[in-house]
Formats: C-alpha cells, structure tokens, sequence
C-alpha cells in the first residue's frame, strides 16, 4: 500500500522519488530507536496512573486523605429537588412518572422527607454545583463556611449500567419519554447553574456485564476528577 501511495504521489508531482526515499528512511530510523529503547525502559503499568495522579497518591501509592466539609445548604438541596422533578409542559408523560415525580416534589415541602432515590440524585448534583455552592459572587448560594476547607471544584458525574437512566426499580427516571411523540427527555440538571456546574452522564449499558465494567474502570482512571459510578 506505501509503495503504491508513493508511486501516485509521485506521478502527481506532489514528492520527488528523493523525498519519497528520505521519508521513508525517517521512519524506519525512528521505529528502530524505539524498538532499541525497549529494553532500557524499565516497565511498570502504573507508569501513566501515577504521573496523572502525582500529588494524589503518597509514596505507598495509596490517595491521600482529604478531609472536608460535605454537607449541602438546605436552599441548595430545594433548587436541585425542584430541578429534577420538573416535567417541561410540553411533554406528555406517562401518568405512572408524572405520579412519582410529584411524590418527589412533595418531599421538598416543609416537613417532607426524602427517599433513598431522591437522595441519592440530591448527591449526585450537590457534586455538579461544588463550585456553585462556594461562590456567592457567580450566582451560588454561597453559604457555607469555607475557612480552613479547601475549596473543592465542581466535577462531572457518570452513571453507567443495565436500565440505569429510568432504575432497575423504577426508582430514577433521569429521562422521561414523550407518550405522544415517543421521543426521551432529559431530566438531568444541566441547567442549574449555567456555565458554572459540572455535567452529568447517564448511559444504559449493554447486557455484557464484564466489559460494561472494564471500560467504566478505564475511563475512572482517565479523568481522574469525575465520579464514575458503574451498576
């Protein structure tokens, strides 16, 4: 194939047989030195890992402990609940979600309690606002107390697994379909604080458990400042 790539070039006067044969030269020079190099580089898998995470991890390889503050302000938690149980009035939603959804929105009322689903979605976004909830000046509410914590950033938040947008119990419905039109709408919280949040990621994954698995391991490691949740 190189060989037939060159001659066209050739032909076409785009390179000279001379600079066709100097390329050509380069490359094999330089995949010689690479392949000399080998046994000089000292192989260890984690190579890559701890350069990512230099800073992180002590020398035992182990993260370091990072203490903070983590509770969420009460108005915070109000502005997310009322966020992700919102149903956009030209959507036709099934009568079955518009009833779980408005149980949901009755858990934000004086008195009302969560459940371990709302919970969890309430965590899951209070990660997205990290630094929205710091800065009063950028639109956040800007109430906690910061002295003596680090500030932390916001950080994307990826959910994968088997029927995990709606929940295996029905629980979660991070999307909500169209009963007329059948098209999905994201109920994700994209827009609590435009162009200060983090973004949030849900996939249904194939039934292929193990490599579903591995690739949400990877991408772990790839962005070491996401939350990377696998079920």
């Amino acid at each position: 194939v190189a060989k037939i790539y060159a001659a066209k070039l050739v032909a076409e006067g785009v390179l000279s047989e001379s600079e066709v044969a100097e390329m050509r030269t380069a490359i094999w020079n330089e995949l010689d030195a690479e392949f000399l190099e080998k046994d000089r580089h000292k192989k260890d898998g984690m190579d890559w890992v701890l350069r990512k995470y230099r800073g992180r991890i002590d020398e035992g390889r182990r993260p370091k402990q990072v203490k903070g503050v983590t509770g969420v302000p009460l108005e915070t938690l109000h502005r997310i609940g009322h966020a992700m149980t919102g149903i956009p009035e030209t959507v036709t939603s099934h009568s079955e979600v518009e009833k779980l959804l408005s149980k949901r929105r009755a858990m934000f009322a004086p008195g009302g309690r969560v459940d371990f689903a709302t919970a969890e979605q309430l965590a899951f976004c209070s990660i997205l606002l990290h630094r929205d909830i710091w800065a009063g000046d950028a639109g956040g509410t800007g109430s906690w107390a910061v002295a003596h914590h680090e500030r932390l950033p916001n950080r994307n938040v990826r959910l994968a697994g088997q029927d995990c947008v709606r929940g295996t119990f029905n629980q979660r419905h991070l999307i909500v379909q169209d009963s007329v039109r059948g098209a999905g709408v994201s109920l994700l919280p994209q827009a609590l604080a435009p162009g200060n949040q983090a973004n949030f990621y849900a996939y249904n994954s194939p039934l292929s458990e193990a490599a579903a698995l591995a690739f949400e391991y990877g991408y772990s490691l790839g962005d070491e400042d996401a939350l990377v949740c696998w079920e």
